[in-house]
């Protein structure tokens, strides 16, 4: 089994929290500001651990 990197673990969380605490019903930005935060920061670490691996 191959070994993933703990930043890449944090953005795979990351995404997670962010999709499920989403509201589906209602995305406007006000009442959804925690999981784009979310969704943002872990595409960035994810962006990160990939740049620095490679």
């Amino acid at each position: 089994m191959k070994r993933i990197s703990p930043t890449r673990f944090l953005a795979i969380l990351l995404f997670t929290f962010g999709i499920t605490y989403l509201e589906f019903d209602n995305l406007t930005f006000t009442n959804n500001i925690r999981p784009y935060i979310m969704l943002l920061v872990g595409l960035l670490v994810f962006l990160y651990s990939f740049k620095r691996s490679s």
